[in-house]
């Protein structure tokens, strides 16, 4: 199971040094006007930069299509933030997806051994 922020950092984070007055680094965060922000209290207002850039932000709209278009919510522009009161309820915005390797190849060529020498070689 994977849940992580499609954002280069959680708003949680930022939050929590808006609340102390403390600084972001520069690549964070966007303003209200989507310009580059350090100021914790103008992210707020604004946006997190996804994670990955442009290319990052493909994987969150996907994700975004999948978890409120498939799952029933309303779009994220339309909701209101989870720190927020404005707009409306997001509704269900989750879906789970499970893959089953033989579905995918019709010889099951993918193995546990082999999905083990991968994450070992990932960790070189």
């Amino acid at each position: 199971m994977i849940d992580q922020s499609a954002s280069v950092v959680a708003r949680s984070e930022v939050m929590t040094r808006a609340r102390e007055g403390r600084s972001l680094p520069l690549g964070w965060a966007l303003d209200e006007a989507g310009e580059p922000t350090t100021e914790a209290e103008q992210a707020m207002r604004g946006t997190m930069v996804p994670s990955g850039g442009y290319k990052g932000f493909s994987a969150g709209l996907l994700v975004e299509v999948m978890a409120a278009a498939l799952g029933g919510a309303i779009l994220g522009r339309h909701a209101s933030a989870f720190s927020g009161t404005v707009g409306g309820h997001r509704g269900r915005d989750s879906v789970l997806l499970r893959f089953h390797r033989c579905h995918f190849l019709t010889e099951c060529l993918i193995s546990v051994s082999m999905i083990g020498c991968l994450l070992s070689r990932s960790r070189r």
